[in-house]
């Protein structure tokens, strides 16, 4: 599959998936690993007496029998895990191959159904995945094999387990001062990564700079690990110009602005009018499909490292990489050199 389109998806994936929760995991209701169990069980039966076509259509309706609660029925084919039916996900996403869809830490979920279903006929995959405040957590899936229809029913429910952020540490340092530079933060509202918007922004700070934060709305930001953050400007408010940096923060949440006209346009001026321009971890994405580091070296999250290797960018694998004013890092393990490069940059 196109790798650009690929994000295209993960994108819509995530954001569909988000409105779906917030939608029903806000009202109380909670589904039980019991109900994923016999809700997969009705839908296997229903298929393989009324056929796969006349179910269908009823694990794609939003008020269908197989939607209840903070939970719902989905299905995939048993050879590469494309879907064949999804409440919330638009029909041109349905057949597609999500063989390859990983969780934020790299797990390949989708095989990991596959496999579970395939050797053993059901069973319960775990994984991280963002709940509606774009935080990780872990998910269960439970998948249910009809190898009379060739089809694999999945259900999946989040658990109480709480995800803790790798704990990133900014050790004791003489940074340039770089007083009165103004630095644009600009986050996911669902799933910024902490340590890498806390990490630099704390040491912008400490160095004199002036930070201020921008995402897609007003509001309450929401971090993966459970940082929250006050945001007071969007993405119209930015001025390049005005900015002697742009950062854009990695994440999960970070996805929204792969392919968003806005982003591109930030990243573009930015080159333009000579700023230094730094992303971290997924954000990198954001600056590739920008063609702001075309023929330039530039790392990005490990998990992303095909699309580096396979596009117009030369991709390092280093934990940060600059490349004239154009500053990439790799993921939150590297947020404290990040921080310490943005600000080596401006004080040139």
């Amino acid at each position: 599959m196109n790798r650009k389109f690929d994000f295209v998806l993960l994108k819509i994936f995530i954001v569909l998936s988000l409105i779906f929760y917030t939608v029903s995991a806000f009202a109380g209701e909670k589904a039980t690993k019991a109900e994923c169990i016999d809700m997969t069980n009705k839908v296997v039966q229903m298929i393989e007496k009324e056929g796969l076509d006349a179910v269908i259509p009823k694990l794609n309706d939003k008020k269908g029998p197989f939607v209840w609660k903070d939970a719902y029925v989905f299905l995939l084919d048993t050879k590469e895990a494309r879907l064949l039916a999804h409440p919330y996900l638009p029909k041109r996403m349905h057949g597609i191959r999500y063989m390859e869809r990983k969780d934020i830490n790299g797990k390949e979920f989708f095989r990991e159904f596959l496999e579970k279903a395939n050797s053993e006929g059901k069973g319960w995959v775990d994984y991280v995945y963002a709940d509606p405040h774009g935080r990780a957590r872990e998910k269960i899936t439970y998948v249910l094999k009809s190898e009379k229809a060739n089809i694999i029913a999945s259900a999946g429910i989040f658990t109480d387990k709480k995800l803790a952020g790798p704990k990133i540490d900014i050790p004791d340092m003489t940074l340039p001062d770089i007083k009165g530079k103004k630095v644009a933060l600009i986050i996911g509202n669902r799933g910024y990564e902490d340590s890498e918007f806390s990490v630099p922004k704390k040491m912008i700070e400490k160095a004199g700079g002036i930070t201020t934060v921008f995402s897609v709305a007003k509001g309450k930001a929401y971090g993966m690990y459970g940082q929250v953050t006050d945001v007071s400007y969007v993405l119209d408010d930015v001025s390049v110009p005005d900015f002697d940096a742009i950062v854009f923060v990695g994440g999960s949440g970070s996805g929204i602005y792969h392919n968003d006209p806005k982003a591109h346009k930030i990243a573009q001026d930015a080159v333009k009018n000579d700023k230094v321009l730094a992303a971290i971890c997924w954000a990198p994405v954001t600056l590739a499909n920008a063609h702001v580091i075309d023929g330039k070296m530039a790392t990005v999250n490990p998990n992303e490292k095909k699309r580096f290797q396979n596009g117009a960018c030369i991709y390092t694998a280093d934990r940060v990489t600059v490349d004239g004013k154009i500053i990439t890092a790799n993921g939150p393990e590297a947020s404290v050199l990040f921080g310490k490069t943005i600000i080596e940059s401006l004080k040139l």
